[in-house]
C-alpha cells in the first residue's frame, strides 16, 4: 500500500527527514516564494517608473517599450495598460489606444483612471458625445472628481452650451475654490451667456493671477460690453506693451471702430490717438 504524502516525504531519497529539518524547509521555502513575489512587485514598479519617466520626456516609442515590459512581468497591472494606451495615443495609433482602454473598461468599469482616459482622449479628437458620457460616468463615481468636473466644463463650452458649463464650472468652484482654471472656465461660461458684469471680477483677478493675452483680451471685451471703454483701451494698450501680439492691437483697433459707429467719434479719436501714441508706425 502507498505511504501516506507526509509520511513519504520524510523519505526523499530513502533517508528520513527529522520533523524539525521538515518543518524548517518548509518554512524556508514559504520565504523564498513570499521574497520571490517581492522581487517581482519591485521589479514591476521599476520599470514603470522608467517608463512613466520616459513618457515624460516625450520618448514615446522608448515609454511603449517599457509599458510592455512592465506587462510582460504583471498582465494584471492597469497602471502599465493605461501607460501604454498614452503611449500609442501619443505615436498617432489612436485606435489602438482606445481599444486598451475601451477592454480595460469593459473589463473594470469602475477604474476611474480608464474612464478618464477615455474622456480625455474622445475630448481631443472632439467627440463630444462620448466624452460627455465618459466624464458624466466619472463623475458617478467620484462626484468631487476635479480633473471631471473641468472637462465636462470644457465639453460644454466647446459645443457652445453655456448653462452647463456653468453649472459643471461651480461645481468644480466648490471643489476648488483657488483653483484659477476653474474661474477661468466659469467666465468663458458667464462670457458666453453675456453676463459680462459677473465674468469681471474673475478676469481681473486672472489677470492680476496671470497676466497673459488670453486674459487680458477677454477682460477688456467683458468692461467693453459694460461701457468701460477707456479702461478697455488702457488694457490693450498694457498689454500690447507686454506682448506686442497682432491680435491685441486688432482688437484695440475694433473698440475705435465700434465707438465710431456708435456714435462716439471724440471716444474713437481718444482710442485710435492712444494706438498711435504707442504704435507710431501703425497705418490701419
Amino acid at each position: 500500500m502507498a505511504k501516506p504524502f507526509q509520511h513519504r516525504i520524510q523519505y526523499l531519497n530513502n533517508k528520513p527527514i527529522h520533523p524539525k529539518l521538515l518543518a524548517n524547509l518548509l518554512l524556508l521555502w514559504g520565504s523564498m516564494v513570499s521574497h520571490a513575489d517581492e522581487l517581482a512587485i519591485d521589479s514591476v514598479s521599476k520599470v514603470l517608473e522608467k517608463a512613466n519617466m520616459l513618457y515624460s520626456e516625450a520618448k514615446f516609442e522608448d515609454a511603449r517599450t517599457a509599458f510592455e515590459q512592465a506587462i510582460s512581468l504583471d498582465k494584471g497591472s492597469l497602471t502599465a495598460w493605461r501607460g501604454l494606451g498614452w503611449s500609442h495615443w501619443e505615436l498617432g495609433q489612436k485606435q489602438r489606444a482606445y481599444q486598451i482602454w475601451q477592454d480595460l473598461h469593459q473589463a473594470f468599469p469602475s477604474d476611474l483612471p480608464t474612464l478618464l482616459a477615455l474622456a480625455k482622449a474622445s475630448e481631443q479628437d472632439q467627440l463630444w458625445d462620448d466624452a460627455t458620457r465618459y466624464y458624466s460616468q466619472a463623475l458617478i463615481l467620484s462626484p468631487n472628481q476635479l480633473s471631471a468636473q473641468l472637462g465636462q466644463a470644457r465639453v460644454f463650452i466647446a459645443q457652445h452650451q453655456f448653462q452647463p458649463a456653468e453649472q459643471a464650472a461651480r461645481s468644480a468652484l466648490l471643489n476648488a475654490p483657488s483653483d484659477n482654471n476653474t474661474k477661468s472656465l466659469l467666465a468663458d461660461a458667464l462670457l458666453g451667456q453675456t453676463r459680462f458684469q459677473e465674468a469681471e471680477p474673475l478676469l481681473r483677478q486672472l489677470v492680476k493671477a496671470k497676466p497673459v493675452p488670453f486674459n487680458q483680451l477677454r477682460l477688456a471685451k467683458a468692461i467693453t460690453e459694460i461701457g468701460q471703454y477707456q479702461q478697455a483701451a488702457e488694457i490693450y494698450q498694457t498689454s500690447f506693451m507686454s506682448h506686442n501680439d497682432a491680435s491685441i492691437l486688432t482688437a484695440w483697433r475694433s473698440l475705435g471702430t465700434r465707438l465710431r459707429k456708435a456714435g462716439d467719434k471724440q471716444g474713437a479719436y481718444q482710442v485710435w490717438q492712444l494706438i498711435l501714441q504707442t504704435v507710431p508706425t501703425d497705418n490701419a
